[in-house]
């Protein structure tokens, strides 16, 4: 067999690299765009012509004017799209609209000026006869029976215990009213928390009493990680005993308040 000899081929061209098979080009390099410069919007000049209000019914202007008079106190863009949104907060907090939609656009017509906007407020009425259920108020109702058997086994008692000693039956009816506003249920940082209880008993049995019991709480942070609590309790009580041969004697009467 003979020798093969090869000779790799001369290329002219300055952007090849080896010959052959092995020969290759050089990648073209791309240039990144340019950034494009940012726009402030506190820079461009603007200011509010008209206000649109769609949707109204039976809202009065007068109370969505002077809502939206902030508007036109706009020097710039910026300015306008936070007053914007200073009068829809305002709108939702009244508390009459509902799905409020704010719109921006250049302002048209003949009154237009070059830098003028009209600002659109699409707002929907809440109905007359509104219901809902709050969950941060609740209501118990309990029912409870005790039955006790008080002896005397000293002859040296006194008369007055004596008396109240033997077989006695109580029956309570309870209703107990909780408000809640509280953030959290366990160790609270603002809010306040009522519970209101009314305790009737001697419907059936031999005790009767009456109770009412008021307790609050107030929770406030004064300073981060710093929770400043206030609490009380008002209680008052009127008690009573049925006797077995149907006579009925009062007691006591109870009055007590506790603050922390």
């Amino acid at each position: 067999m003979g020798t093969v000899h090869a000779k790799a081929e001369q290329n002219s061209d300055k952007g090849a690299v080896g010959s052959g098979i092995f020969e290759f080009e050089e990648p073209d390099t791309f240039e990144e765009p340019a950034p494009k410069p940012a726009v402030k919007l506190n820079g461009v000049r603007a200011r509010v012509d008209r206000v649109h209000v769609d949707g109204l019914s039976r809202t009065k202007d007068d109370v969505i004017k002077s809502t939206i008079d902030d508007l036109f106190h706009a020097t710039d863009f910026e300015d306008v799209i936070f007053r914007a949104h200073k009068v829809r907060r305002a709108l939702d907090s009244m508390g009459c609209f509902r799905d409020i939609g704010v719109f921006i656009d250049v302002s048209k017509g003949p009154e237009a000026t070059p830098e003028g906007l009209e600002v659109t407020f699409h707002v929907k009425e809440l109905s007359r006869i509104v219901g809902g259920i709050n969950t941060t108020t609740k209501h118990n109702l309990q029912w409870e029976g005790i039955v006790r058997d008080t002896s005397v086994l000293s002859k040296t008692t006194s008369f007055k215990v004596r008396e109240s000693s033997g077989p006695q039956m109580k029956s309570v009816i309870r209703h107990i009213v909780t408000v809640d506003h509280r953030d959290e249920p366990i160790f609270p940082t603002r809010g306040t928390w009522v519970q209101f209880s009314s305790e009737l008993a001697g419907l059936g049995g031999s005790v009767a009493n009456v109770r009412t019991e008021l307790q609050a709480q107030a929770n406030k942070e004064v300073a981060p990680g710093f929770v400043s609590n206030t609490c009380g309790t008002i209680q008052l009580e009127w008690q009573g005993v049925h006797s077995w041969d149907g006579s009925f004697k009062v007691l006591e009467y109870k009055e007590r308040s506790v603050t922390c």
